[in-house]
Formats: structure tokens, C-alpha cells, sequence
């Protein structure tokens, strides 16, 4: 039972709840603007391509949230520490029984959407 809250509480961090906090608290610092609006892009691109594609959201929404709040620490230790927090997003949702072509996919999407907001944001600011 344990283990199965804990898979369901890394799954949180990829909801948009916890996508909500880190935008929130992302702009509390005036540098960090251009992070949100690439979170932002993010999102809806996510958004977007779910209305052609399945995929994992959570998995797919915590890709972005992880790089772009690592970026936003400018932290080694952080950066590490967000990329053991997307792994074990993958794991837990594999754990839980999710689709494994939802959750791979969930991974291309976040992925894309994360790649294709920082250039998009990166161009205009």
C-alpha cells in the first residue's frame, strides 16, 4: 500500500495543481518571467497535442516543470535532483499499471513541448 501512494504522489508532480505552484512561484521573481511563459507555452502545447494524441498527462506535464524550474535554479544538485523526480514519475506510472505506449508517449510529448517552448519563448524574449 505504501508504495502505491507513493507512486500516486509522484504522479502529482505532474499535475496541474503542482504546474499551478510553480508558476505561481516562479513569478514572485522577476527573472524567472521568461520561465513561465515557457511553462505556459508548454502546457498548452501539451494541451494541444492531446487532442491528437494519447499520452500520460502527468508524465508528459512533469518533463517541463522539472527543466524548466532546473533552469530557473541554475543548481547542479537540482538539476539531478529534477531528473530523478521525472524518472521515478515514468517508474510510478509504469508501477500503477498505466498504458506503457501512454507513458512513453507522455515522454515524447513533454519532451517536444518542452523543447519546442524554450526555443519559442527564447525567440521572443
Amino acid at each position: 500500500m505504501y508504495w502505491k501512494e507513493t507512486a500516486r504522489d509522484f504522479l502529482a508532480l505532474g499535475s496541474i495543481p503542482f504546474y499551478a505552484i510553480v508558476i505561481i512561484r516562479m513569478m514572485i521573481i522577476p527573472e524567472y518571467v521568461p520561465l513561465v511563459a515557457q511553462l505556459i507555452v508548454a502546457f498548452i502545447a501539451i494541451l494541444g497535442l492531446s487532442q491528437i494524441f494519447k499520452f500520460e498527462h502527468h508524465v508528459a506535464q512533469g518533463i517541463p516543470i522539472a527543466m524548466f524550474t532546473a533552469l530557473g535554479y541554475k543548481d547542479l544538485l537540482f538539476a539531478i535532483f529534477a531528473l530523478l523526480l521525472v524518472i521515478g514519475l515514468v517508474f510510478s506510472a509504469n508501477y500503477l499499471k498505466i498504458n506503457k505506449k501512454f507513458i512513453m508517449n507522455g515522454v515524447i510529448s513533454g519532451i517536444l513541448c518542452t523543447v519546442v517552448s524554450y526555443y519559442a519563448v527564447n525567440w521572443l524574449f
